[in-house]
């Protein structure tokens, strides 16, 4: 996934995180959230990462706008490199990237009434006047769908939706250049997720907002995304154009995900029944050698359990993606 139009460039990004403790053999327990992964997102277009619950999708966002301590990679935004930026120069570039966060309900300040918890951004980075500032936001209160006259009110006053509307206005605030979505439908009601996605790409079409969307939902992310990368485990194992691989995964795990979408067509059935997986996902800490998902794969071999596979292009169906398999293609 690599463009030269790319407004972020993630190279080799790894997120361990110590627990303090050692195995029997006297080594440190580490815990692999991410084990350098690398991506490229052109700007106005949306990557996904998907995968399941654990397997580093969040960790790997929340590294890549500096949230995550300990994170190592390049990282660059627009020209920045923002993993070598420290304390007030640091400060400086979150103008260009904000978060629209998973729970509507715990992400916005009980005590602060909607102006100000929209306001509060321009307000940090410095961004306008006080008038201007409040036009700003009954601008975005517009923009969302919500009317200018409810910033008087508190966050208590309003439905699931309408408070996911307050936390993508706040992300608008200070007109980033990347907007990390961290599951932001993931806890609504079926019908308010679909005016929120809508929401959410009329606003890409209008302002050329580039996303970084992270789901458990293949048909989120279907949906949503010109790209996608499948993750398990703390790396990428599938790459590329989401229709290219909606339409034929390549990676056994990718397969599986697609499977557990309920259909009634028989190509469907015969995928699922190809790729029904069955154990939990080993442990993150200290990762055998060898591909992540050979214990749950079924057309796992002994080279799958000693070697890792790297990242290559495989053609399917006519369509181009990179994938972590040694028999990609093959299958």
């Amino acid at each position: 996934m690599t463009d030269g139009d790319a407004i972020l460039r993630v190279r080799d990004l790894t997120v361990h995180f110590d627990t303090g403790t050692r195995d029997a053999e006297g080594k440190p327990r580490v815990v692999h959230a991410v084990d350098g992964v690398s991506f490229d997102i052109r700007r106005g277009s949306t990557l996904g990462i998907i995968g399941e619950s654990g397997c580093g999708k969040s960790t790997t966002a929340l590294a890549a706008m500096r949230l995550v301590a300990g994170a190592r990679g390049r990282i660059d935004l627009g020209g920045v490199d923002l993993g070598g930026l420290e304390g007030e120069a640091l400060r400086r570039q979150r103008h260009r990237f904000q978060i629209i966060f998973q729970d509507p309900y715990s992400s916005l300040n009980p005590r602060q009434r909607v102006g100000s918890l929209i306001r509060t951004p321009m307000a940090l980075q410095d961004q306008g006047t006080p008038e201007t500032r409040d036009r700003r936001v009954d601008e975005l209160l517009d923009l969302v769908g919500l009317r200018p006259e409810t910033r008087h009110l508190f966050p208590h006053q309003f439905s699931g939706g309408q408070r996911q509307r307050i936390g993508i206005a706040r992300a608008l605030a200070t007109n980033p250049d990347l907007i990390v979505c961290d599951e932001p439908v993931s806890a609504l009601d079926v019908a308010i997720q679909a005016q929120i996605l809508n929401l959410m790409k009329d606003l890409q079409a209008e302002l050329g907002l580039t996303y970084l969307f992270i789901s458990h939902d293949m048909g989120v992310i279907g949906y949503m995304c010109h790209e996608v990368a499948v993750m398990y485990l703390g790396v990428f194992v599938e790459t590329g154009d989401t229709r290219a691989i909606l339409a034929a995964p390549a990676h056994p795990y990718t397969r599986a995900l697609l499977s557990a979408i309920p259909r009634v067509d028989p190509v469907n059935r015969s995928l699922m029944a190809a790729t029904r997986l069955s154990g939990d996902p080993p442990s993150p800490v200290n990762p055998a050698p060898g591909c992540r998902f050979a214990a749950r794969c079924p057309h796992a071999v002994d080279r799958c359990r000693t070697e890792r596979p790297a990242l290559r292009p495989v053609t399917l169906g006519g369509m181009e993606r990179s994938v972590a398999c040694h028999f990609a293609g093959e299958i």
